[in-house]
């Protein structure tokens, strides 16, 4: 049911770039930062390399709201899988457990 919706508001908003940027904070040498939800943060959305994502985590609150049992941290990571099947991409495999952080990463 989920993937339902998110693929209709993907596919009609033409949604992307949020998982990237969801999980973008990753820093190899620290091995801090990662999808742990924060791109819904206003800091994070006022980052310049975040422009326009404000509109599509609007887009997507709706949807969130309906599945609370699901982190936000896993609700941007499947949003992205769908995207990235929508687009053409291949099917990847989604596997729920991330962490949330209630904070901005930036």
């Amino acid at each position: 049911m989920i993937c339902l919706h998110l693929f209709f508001i993907i596919k009609l908003n033409k949604c992307v770039r949020g998982r990237w940027h969801s999980a973008g904070t990753f820093d190899v040498e620290t091995k801090t930062g990662g999808p742990f939800g924060t791109i819904r943060h206003g800091d994070e959305l006022a980052h310049e390399a975040n422009s326009g994502l404000d509109i599509a985590v609007g887009l997507l609150e709706p949807i969130k709201a309906q599945f609370p049992i699901l982190t936000y941290a896993d609700f941007y990571q499947l949003a992205g899988v769908v995207a990235v099947e929508i687009t053409g991409g291949p099917e990847i495999p989604f596997h729920p457990g991330r962490p949330v952080c209630d904070f901005p990463l930036i």
